[in-house]
């Protein structure tokens, strides 16, 4: 069966979900298999569903593109909970002053403190993890 995938991370103004959800859909994983917990309204009810997509999810992926205190949080438990199941994304494109230090060192860190772990720095590379084949990048490229 297709793993079942879990969409953690920056939220706001950022499009990283309708870009990594198209490049998993194009490396064989179903829409259904995909869960999207942005809602417009964050209520006990949609957490609930949330936490529960989280148990049940091959894997937990979680994009930080912006200082996100939750999503950091969320992607260390991870880390510590799942390993070998948790993705992380650090993509700095665009940032820059303290968030750009802050992720920077954020990803140093966790890279140190988990030298297996599922750590990468594109979306390319984390699709092709979870999905195990090589997919194309944005530029036409293979990652």
């Amino acid at each position: 069966m297709k793993p079942f995938v879990f969409l953690g991370g920056t939220v706001g103004e950022s499009s990283w979900r309708q870009s990594v959800t198209l490049l998993l859909i194009q490396a064989g994983v179903p829409a259904e298999r995909i869960f999207d917990p942005v809602v417009s309204e964050w209520t006990d009810q949609s957490q609930a569903l949330e936490d529960e997509a989280k148990r049940q999810a091959d894997y937990l992926l979680f994009y930080l593109c912006d200082v996100s205190g939750y999503s950091l949080v969320e992607a260390t438990m991870g880390l510590y909970d799942r390993m070998v199941s948790t993705v992380v994304v650090f993509d700095l494109a665009g940032l820059e002053g303290h968030a750009l230090k802050s992720l920077v060192k954020c990803e140093h860190d966790l890279r140190a403190r988990f030298p297996t772990g599922l750590i990468f720095s594109t979306a390319g590379e984390a699709v092709a993890a979870i999905a195990g084949v090589r997919v194309k990048t944005s530029t036409g490229g293979l990652s």
